[in-house]
């Protein structure tokens, strides 16, 4: 699967010149490595499913939509490529869905002791190339902040 021009110098020595974006076997590998690495990341970073208290603490945090179906969607697809959060939640830029307008998004999910990572992995794109995406991870990251949101959210419900 290598790409590989060909020219002659100028004493008539043919000189080979790689691509460098083409993808050859050891790139194949990386590739087969990493996908392994992240299934074995996936088991070790998942979450517990979303309960309905946690499913309302992101509806009443402030995010946008876009950034909640999203946050909903890592829950139970922890280490999800861009362009798949980005297909199935319907949303154009996942970095700007989670980070929102002046870190706005990061801010709130602060708040309610939630916090979203992307990782770049190597990948090859649809035409065979070599490129970079980002995989994205939530975690807990104040487990106390996590409940007392959830407290929050379970009596707001039952003061309306």
């Amino acid at each position: 699967m290598l790409t590989v021009y060909e020219r002659l110098n100028i004493n008539n020595y043919k000189v080979i010149i790689m691509d460098k974006s083409t993808v050859n076997d050891a790139y194949l590998d990386d590739l087969a490595r990493i996908d392994n690495e992240l299934k074995e990341q996936r088991k070790a970073n998942k979450l517990p499913p979303l309960t309905r208290g946690q499913d309302e603490v992101l509806q009443q945090c402030g995010v946008s939509f876009g950034c909640y179906r999203a946050l909903k969607f890592l829950f139970s697809n922890q280490g999800a490529r861009t362009d798949i959060i980005s297909a199935q939640c319907a949303v154009g830029n996942v970095s700007d869905t989670f980070i929102g307008l002046r870190k706005r998004h990061t801010s709130l999910l602060d708040n309610i002791g939630l916090s979203v990572s992307c990782k770049n992995v190597k990948a090859m794109n649809r035409f065979g190339r070599k490129t970079t995406i980002g995989t994205w991870w939530l975690e807990i990251a104040d487990q106390a902040k996590w409940e007392t949101a959830q407290v929050r959210a379970k009596e707001s419900k039952q003061a309306a």
